[in-house]
């Protein structure tokens, strides 16, 4: 049995916000799990380590779990960090290297 993360969201004008770690686990985020996307994601999943970058629609249940009513980044009770280009390559770079 694989575990499977999110480790990061993007959204369309190019910004990035990351999990933190101790949320990255996707049986947290039990509305994606919910979705055709990650169902996909899932089947796509073969091997360790491999990374799938898919974009997907925000359902309304999707929405109100990452974004508060003042359009904030948010999951669970604290706000996610957004995160540069260069920051996220380097901690991608490191966690697959663990």
């Amino acid at each position: 049995m694989y575990t499977y993360a999110l480790t990061s969201i993007s959204t369309q004008d190019n910004k990035t916000w990351a999990i933190p770690d101790d949320s990255q686990t996707v049986e947290l985020h039990k509305e994606l799990m919910k979705t055709l996307a990650f169902a996909k994601v899932k089947n796509s999943l073969k091997k360790r380590h491999q990374v799938r970058t898919v974009w997907m629609t925000m359902t309304p249940e999707v929405l109100k779990m990452y974004v508060d009513e003042d359009g904030n980044m948010q999951f669970g009770n604290q706000f996610l960090e957004e995160i540069q280009d260069t920051e996220y390559s380097k901690r991608t770079e490191e966690q697959s290297t663990l």
